[in-house]
């Protein structure tokens, strides 16, 4: 009985992973597609070099629109403990420092879907075509490139944060890059919930768990 009641519990363990996992877009357009047409789209329309956000300025507050809101930040990528803060580029947000990691963080209305242009510059703010971004959202849900693109993700949760990493070769201190941010959707997902098969198997798992409970008594 014992081992009914563990593969029991694995299967809505399953479950649950599937009902939160997040889905990934490589297409602008089609991610929009899976987008409440209610959303914020910040464009960075004002922004130039160190310009509205100074060298080093810890951290920025963005919206609220339609009620979403969020919070810029940096944090360290592990080489240092120290961050060194954010700075404004032209249409785009980015860090001060190649050491440091750039941090989201929603504050107004739920998220469960965001999307945006996510690159990785070198010192002269180009980007770097064959330097590797990578996204982590809040669930631990990732996704990596190469230089600059599109990147969209919808959630039946909601998402907490993100973070964009420019990753940098620890072999070359001399060789090093910085995450940047543009063209950032934030919003809502058009099917936020768990979808009807997802929440039946969730049932049936209950059921089947509770049955071998009760049999195990009788027995």
């Amino acid at each position: 009985m014992k081992k009914k009641q563990f593969l029991a519990i694995m299967l809505l363990a399953q479950v649950s992973l599937v009902v939160s996992a997040a889905t990934v877009y490589t297409d602008e357009a089609t991610f929009l597609t899976q987008m409440d047409p209610y959303y914020y789209l910040e464009d960075f329309s004002n922004y130039i070099y160190n310009d509205p956000i100074h060298t080093g300025q810890p951290t920025a507050d963005f919206g609220a629109v339609d009620g979403y809101s969020w919070t810029a930040s940096t944090i360290p990528d592990g080489t240092f403990t120290d961050t060194y803060g954010l700075v404004s580029l032209t249409n785009a947000l980015s860090t001060d420092s190649p050491k440091d990691l750039l941090t989201i963080t929603f504050t107004g209305s739920e998220v469960t879907a965001l999307g945006g242009i996510f690159a990785s510059t070198d010192t002269f703010l180009a980007v770097a075509d064959q330097q590797k971004v990578i996204i982590t959202l809040s669930d631990k849900t990732s996704a990596s490139f190469l230089g600059s693109d599109f990147r969209g993700f919808t959630s039946d949760v909601a998402i907490a944060s993100l973070t964009i990493n420019a990753v940098n070769d620890p072999n070359d201190p001399n060789n090093v890059f910085w995450p940047m941010l543009a063209h950032f959707y934030v919003g809502s997902a058009i099917s936020a919930v768990p979808v009807p098969g997802a929440i039946w198997l969730f049932g049936s798992g209950l059921l089947g768990l509770f049955s071998l409970k009760r049999r195990s008594k009788l027995g």
